[in-house]
């Protein structure tokens, strides 16, 4: 109805919601989208849910729809908020990030997936907070997927923000020639990466001389560094130069979860056409920062993650 595409007034569609953006924060605004507030739901009811929204972002979409009435980017699951996620970009672009931190140390996180379907390639850079990431699609049937995943690829293709390589897989040494180039340019320590498909390619990553240390997919490995990703959004403290692809990641992705551990994937019901690649990648090298690079300042994140301790963290 709303697109026009069905006429029929016997339906008079009311919404009720809080104009204000980050209205949900002000319980003089509640009753915008609660009419009864006060009666049902009662104002500690709600309360309750606001300070749920601010501490556990895996919820807050869910809280926000259905208790506020905001309409949600991404969906109800999606697990960064993606209003916090856009602000985390402050004006710096990615191509001018690249310049500015040449020879800075960096940690990178390589998520190779299907040789048909995408590749990435983060680099976190914890001096500053900032994400850098590179992704990789063949290039045969591109206009095709950017109709079935309702993406733009073709167009982020021609940017130059996908390196679509020839043929049906992804070309491989592109990739390694890639992150070679990388640490010609930044003090890049060491690469973490999930096994799965990647043997030959970090083989002959150490073969250059490039330490490349394998992290587990599950809660065990993942979770620590995505409540820390997570913690950055929260705090509008990540810059990620506005990265479309990366944008379009985030606008959707889950969280899996067991007990308190989280750690990123896509929404089941259009996991074949929602990519997480570039967020899993960032988490990677986050992971393998908080193992090695932290314990030399012997931050309080990483004595939580050598300790298992991330269970009651949140951001």
């Amino acid at each position: 109805m709303l697109d026009g595409a069905v006429d029929d007034d016997q339906y008079f569609p009311l919404v009720f919601e809080i104009d204000d953006e980050d209205g949900w924060k002000d319980p003089e605004q509640w009753i915008q989208a609660n009419p009864g507030v006060g009666i049902s739901p009662k104002r500690d009811y709600l309360a309750a849910i606001v300070r749920e929204c601010e501490n556990r972002p895996s919820k807050r979409a869910d809280n926000l729809r259905y208790q506020l009435n905001y309409w949600i980017i991404g969906g109800a699951s999606t697990w960064l908020p993606y209003d916090r996620w856009k602000r985390c970009h402050r004006g710096v672009g990615d191509l001018e990030l690249r310049q500015q931190l040449l020879g800075e140390e960096c940690y990178g996180g390589l998520d190779l997936a299907a040789v048909s379907d995408f590749a990435a390639f983060a680099l976190f850079f914890p001096g500053r907070n900032v994400l850098l990431v590179w992704h990789w699609t063949p290039g045969d049937g591109l206009d095709e997927r950017s109709k079935k995943d309702r993406a733009p690829l073709d167009r982020w293709a021609k940017a130059g923000w996908i390196d679509a390589t020839p043929g049906r897989t992804v070309d491989f040494d592109k990739v390694r020639e890639t992150i070679l180039e990388q640490r010609r340019l930044y003090r890049l320590v060491e690469v973490g990466f999930d096994e799965w498909n990647a043997l030959q390619i970090t083989g002959q990553l150490r073969d250059a001389g490039l330490p490349c240390e394998k992290v587990g997919r599950g809660s065990a490995g993942m979770s620590g560094p995505s409540q820390y990703l997570e913690k950055l959004v929260l705090e509008e403290a990540l810059e990620h130069g506005d990265n479309p692809v990366l944008n379009w990641q985030a606008s959707h992705c889950e969280v899996k979860r067991d007990g308190d551990d989280i750690r990123p994937h896509k929404p089941q019901k259009e996991s074949a056409r929602r990519k997480v690649d570039g967020l899993v990648a960032s988490v990677m090298a986050m992971a393998r920062w908080l193992k090695t690079g932290a314990d030399r300042k012997d931050s309080v994140y990483n004595r939580r993650h050598r300790e298992g301790k991330w269970r009651s963290v949140v951001i």
